[in-house]
């Protein structure tokens, strides 16, 4: 574990500014997105960065610089690894499996829906990732604060970033386990005869999924950050 410092401090900042821009543009972009599926329930992640909206540029500069940043637990482990003592081994296999997910992240942005069978695997791969991650902070962070805590420098910060980050691992486990993502593409069926229409649910569950993930991806991110520092 590390001291607070100005790298930790840099990289914590700049990870959650790029992360709220992020998503103060997408909502900014999802009222240009036809009515009925306007919504991040129904709405893929990759439908969000199409050209013909408003403020692409800047939006796929953000997206991209967001998964650069996910790499930030490398940069703030690696310079001071002896420092974790036994536990470097765990904290740098963290920080590499977020940079990937922030990877596997903007892929899933990247390759649209109409390329099914990639993007379903992209967003199984970013199921699968994202369990593990939170799963391995999880068990960083108990292992964190039993180790500093034989010397009475355990912190209860933390414990409670233990706690958090299994809370997480619940709910990506959750996520993954929903029997409606096997259906994920049946479409709500309305009128009758020749005036039958097709639409996606109120919640459409493959689309939904990756906007939570998305999320719980960088809350465990931050619980990572924090549970870094004693």
């Amino acid at each position: 574990m590390i001291s607070i410092n100005l790298v930790w401090i840099f990289f914590l900042v700049a990870f959650a500014g790029v992360f709220i821009a992020l998503g103060v543009l997408s909502i900014v972009r999802l009222r240009y997105v036809e009515e009925e599926n306007r919504s991040f329930m129904r709405l893929f992640p990759c439908e969000l960065i199409k050209e013909n909206i408003p403020a692409s540029g800047v939006y796929r500069i953000l997206l991209f610089t967001f998964s650069g940043l996910c790499f930030a637990p490398v940069f703030v482990v690696l310079p001071l690894l002896d420092e974790f003592g036994g536990l470097g081994a765990i904290a740098m296999i963290v920080s590499f499996l977020f940079g990937i997910e922030g990877l596997v992240m903007v892929s899933i942005f990247l390759f649209n829906i109409r390329y099914t069978n990639t993007h379903t695997k992209l967003s199984t791969a970013f199921m699968a990732g994202s369990f593990l991650v939170n799963g391995l902070t999880t068990v960083y962070a108990i292992l964190a604060y039993t180790t500093w805590n034989k010397f009475d420098k355990g912190s209860p910060l933390t414990l409670v970033m233990a706690i958090l980050a299994g809370l997480l691992t619940i709910g990506t486990l959750v996520i993954t386990l929903n029997p409606k993502l096997k259906n994920w593409a049946q479409l709500v069926k309305s009128g009758s005869g020749e005036e039958v229409t097709y639409s996606r649910p109120k919640i459409f569950p493959l689309a939904f999924s990756e906007w939570l993930l998305i999320l719980i991806n960088f809350l465990g991110e931050i619980i990572f950050l924090i549970s870094l520092i004693r």
